[in-house]
């Protein structure tokens, strides 16, 4: 009779022990939360809710920075060849089953405002409203293939990979409207609702992976939208602090032989890095990143430099060493050649003269391109149109302009300038 009057006398020992652990562990959590950072805090509730990571970061002006060409040489194209170079690439494409990876390398190369006259000729604001548009593009694939654009919570999600009414590249088309000059209010219509490019931005921002695959062209993007605020950081949807600084790390970690286009899309991105820094009175990038961004130019500029082909091209090699006994591949595409050869002179074009090649060099490939341009069908250039279209806008930046400046310049610089070139010659 005894024993259950000795555990009655226990339970409020056990009680007031009980109650003095869960007030300590209580005191923890709260000394905890009083230590962690508020963005600490913001992941942690985030997770906790089953929502994205907050986005604190957004640009203030409503366009986007813009990269000039840094150099103007008549001898890399004249006037008359950059003129036929350019007709050949107005975009004529069909309207019919219209691939997003064509407009979007269209749209880079002549912009969105460019004015077209003939009207089977794509201009800029209806290049701008295919991809923006999801009405536009589900008419043209007969309403038979998922929309390019769809609804997140909180943006928009443009589909990419796999199917051919997709855009190619993660990130491609925001980089091609961003480049294209449009504005951060510019109508973006889903199946669901009108929302704007800021939108299509932002969910670009969340949904960022430091480690996915192709990140040039949303550093790209993200450097000409926030770089000119001087915004160096930013947290994606998983709560993790990314940077242009552990971007360039990323991007010049990996073999220069990979990535998209031989990767000289990876070299672009890292020169138009460069650029925003300095424009932005180097406030972007730490010195460090800015060094090693120097660093890996000149490096491209050193094997560049070496593996260029006697006709003025190159190919699928253009990264081997000098002195090295790799040798060029024999059936070498030809559209590889044109690839390579377009891309390092449109990097070049926006880089200082520190990082080129000797002139000779860079004016034997702008006359190998407009050659193998201009001795083309027209259908061989329309089969082959985004090799084609870094071609004719490196050769524009070459003559200090963009394709859209120069093919809308008056009627009389237009004669003059053909008058001076004849002269010259």
């Amino acid at each position: 009779m005894s024993r259950p009057a000795q555990s009655g006398r226990r339970q409020p020992v056990t009680v007031i022990r009980f109650l003095l652990v869960q007030a300590t562990v209580v005191l923890a959590v709260l000394l905890s939360w009083s230590m962690i950072s508020s963005d600490q805090k913001l992941a942690v509730a985030s997770t906790a809710m089953r929502q994205p990571y907050p986005l604190t970061v957004k640009p203030t002006t409503s366009t986007a920075a813009v990269i000039t060409s840094l150099h103007a040489d008549e001898q890399v194209i004249s006037d008359a060849d950059l003129d036929e170079a350019l007709d050949r690439l107005i975009p004529r494409f069909s309207r019919k089953h219209l691939r997003p990876n064509l407009i979007e390398h269209a749209l880079r190369t002549w912009g969105g405002f460019v004015d077209f006259k003939d009207e089977d000729e794509i201009d800029g604001p209806e290049m701008a409203a295919f991809l923006t548009d999801s009405a536009r593009h589900l008419e043209s694939w007969e309403n038979n293939v998922s929309p390019m654009l769809d609804d997140s919570p909180l943006g928009v999600v443009v589909r990419w990979g796999g199917a051919r009414s997709n855009s190619v590249h993660h990130d491609h088309a925001l980089a091609a409207l961003t480049e294209a000059g449009l504005a951060l209010d510019y109508p973006v219509i889903t199946p669901r609702r009108k929302m704007e490019l800021r939108h299509v931005l932002e969910e670009a921002l969340r949904d960022f992976r430091v480690d996915g695959v192709e990140p040039e062209w949303s550093v790209l993007s993200f450097a000409l939208w926030l770089g000119q605020d001087g915004i160096s950081e930013w947290y994606n949807g998983s709560g993790r602090k990314v940077g242009f600084d552990m971007l360039v790390d990323r991007m010049v970690r990996e073999a220069m032989q990979h990535g998209v286009c031989l990767g000289t899309h990876r070299v672009y991105t890292l020169a138009a890095l460069l650029r925003i820094h300095e424009m932005r009175e180097e406030t972007l990038l730490q010195p460090r990143s800015a060094k090693i961004i120097k660093g890996y130019l000149h490096e491209v500029q050193r094997r560049i430099q070496a593996s260029q082909a006697e006709d003025g091209s190159w190919g699928l090699d253009w990264m081997r060493q000098p002195g090295s006994d790799e040798t060029a591949p024999a059936d070498t595409p030809f559209n590889r050649r044109i690839i390579a050869t377009g891309h390092h002179l449109e990097w070049m074009a926006i880089s200082a003269e520190e990082f080129h090649i000797p002139r000779e060099q860079i004016v034997k490939a702008g006359q190998w391109l407009t050659r193998q341009l201009l001795d083309s069908s027209q259908e061989e250039i329309d089969k082959s149109y985004t090799y084609y279209s870094h071609v004719v806008r490196a050769l524009a930046l070459w003559r200090g302009s963009s394709p859209a400046e120069f093919y809308e310049r008056p009627a009389a610089d237009s004669t003059a300038n053909d008058v001076t070139s004849e002269s010259q010659d």
